[in-house]
């Protein structure tokens, strides 16, 4: 299992508060968005959306840092940070969405917008 990632970038900043809330230990590649290492070619044969954070798995690419986290929850099932019951993933889901697009939608855009390399 491979993490390719950009840790300052929203997404992939995502992606490892989860890991570092679960304790897992995983092989990281990091790529260089400022240098635009994500739009060559090699890296496109990896990850044809040209996007971080992404994970292979067994030959398997997931490219979406939710997914990422869900597969991560699944195989590391403690703690369960999408809850347990019914309730508490319909709640979690709720406030995960409420904060993406009122608090993560909003930093990411002015993120992309006043950093020179975007």
């Amino acid at each position: 299992m491979i993490l390719y990632d950009h840790p300052r970038a929203p997404n992939p900043m995502r992606v490892n508060l989860f890991i570092c809330e679960k304790k897992i230990e995983l092989e990281r590649k990091y790529v260089d968005l400022s240098k635009h290492e994500n739009l060559t070619p090699k890296f496109l044969k990896l990850n044809s959306w040209g996007t971080v954070p992404f994970l292979i798995v067994k030959g398997e690419v997931i490219r979406e840092s939710i997914a990422i986290c869900r597969y991560l929850d699944c195989i590391y099932p403690k703690p369960s940070l999408f809850g347990s019951s019914p309730i508490e993933q319909a709640k979690i889901e709720m406030y995960r969405r409420k904060i993406e697009f009122d608090g993560l939608n909003a930093v990411g855009e002015s993120f992309r917008n006043s950093v020179k390399a975007f």
